[in-house]
């Protein structure tokens, strides 16, 4: 994700999806819709490049629910083999039935239903209700991404590559990057990057892209392991998705974030949110030493341990690893970050080398770094 998440060249890991459940799926073997479908597989996605399909697609079926008809399933077909929608349904599945639920007036009492729930619900149907609402402004956006994209790639790649092994952006083509109307977020997949129209309009393209870019660039160097690298699921594999998203979001957040991070007014819940959790990170990594400390004495706890592990970390880690980064950074230097970039427990190691430094106490015990290096073990390549 952003501002709040290919090239058969790519020597991409299994692990570099941003979203847990997802990763232990695709492990597990587990039939994922999108990441498996017919569509998928009869069609591959463009190497590089950028698709607006989904956009166009999307107003197509807006127009159609708004009278309250039901699009055929013809129709329902050409707006989710869009590039866009695609990689949508790899960490969004149902965003089919989302769309219909925000947008058929018919469904009204079952909307507002479920806008009163407590969960990400709610801000997805609102999202998809104001794409319509504001519809020229999203198309408006559109055109003008079309003809300034390509400087808006050329502005973020130095912006990523800072943060990056020097050389790595200029080694690889350029993502592609899809469009779709989902949410108010963007993320980057092993396909491709994947960008939100409306919330470019709201918040702008070229830190967002910077951000996402350095997912993409990240994985095509990182060491961590491939799915092809084991014959079944890791005991360990959420306790290791921790250690994962604490480097992934908290290197790639130095890009486009800063702290506290400013109020937003298209997004108020988000910069509060990740304020408080971004203070909160020395407590919340002593809890997670706690637990590697359990799973280094008692291994069979380790499933059980990365479940909570996970739970620890508000938005896949985004505020606590960028406290993580900003710790090394203004301790070390950028350079510091490198070992990271190839090795996520090596970003955990130098941020307790920059605690030490800065006089602050060890953020792992002993016991919890031996279990690290097991973590290493398995899931990092040497």
């Amino acid at each position: 994700m952003g501002l709040p998440i290919s090239g058969a060249v790519m020597p991409r890991s299994f692990f570099a999806r941003p979203t847990v459940f997802f990763v232990a799926l695709a492990v597990l073997g587990t039939a994922v819709a999108g990441a498996q479908s017919p569509a998928v597989k009869e069609a591959p996605y463009p190497k590089t490049g950028v698709d607006y399909s989904g956009i166009d697609e999307f107003y197509k079926i807006a127009d159609i629910l708004a009278k309250d008809a039901s699009p055929t399933e013809a129709q329902w077909k050409a707006l989710m083999a869009t590039p866009g929608y695609r990689l949508v349904e790899i960490d969004n599945e149902g965003i089919r039935g989302r769309i219909e639920l925000a947008l058929k007036p018919s469904l009204k009492a079952k909307r507002d239903a479920a806008l009163k729930g407590d969960d990400d619900q709610p801000r997805v149907l609102q999202h998809l209700i104001r794409a319509v609402q504001e519809r020229a402004a999203v198309l408006k956006t559109r055109d003008a991404l079309v003809r300034t994209m390509s400087d808006s790639i050329a502005a973020a790649k130095p912006r990523t590559a800072r943060f990056l092994p020097k050389g790595t952006v200029e080694q690889f083509p350029t993502p592609f990057i899809g469009f779709a109307i989902f949410s108010d977020d963007g993320y980057a997949e092993e396909p491709g990057i994947l960008l939100d129209p409306l919330y470019v309009n709201d918040n702008g393209v070229v830190d967002l892209l910077a951000h996402e870019f350095h997912h993409s660039f990240s994985a095509m160097i990182d060491h961590t392991k491939r799915r092809s690298d084991f014959s079944a699921p890791p005991a360990n594999l959420q306790l290791f998705m921790a250690v994962f998203h604490l480097r992934n979001e908290g290197i790639a957040d130095q890009v486009d974030k800063t702290y506290p991070l400013p109020p937003n007014p298209k997004m108020e819940w988000y910069p509060a949110r990740y304020n408080a959790a971004y203070a909160k990170t020395p407590a919340q990594i002593h809890s997670f030493d706690s637990l590697l400390t359990v799973v280094a004495e008692h291994p069979e706890q380790g499933r059980v341990a990365g479940q909570r592990a996970n739970g620890l970390f508000w938005s896949n880690g985004h505020p606590n690893g960028a406290y993580m980064a900003r710790e090394i950074v203004e301790t070390f230097g950028i350079d510091s970050l490198m070992p990271g970039v190839y090795n996520p427990v090596a970003f955990l190691r130098m941020y307790a080398a920059a605690e030490v430094k800065r006089g602050n106490p060890p953020p792992f015990s002993a016991t919890s770094l031996k279990a690290l290096a097991v973590l290493e073990g398995v899931f990092v390549r040497k």
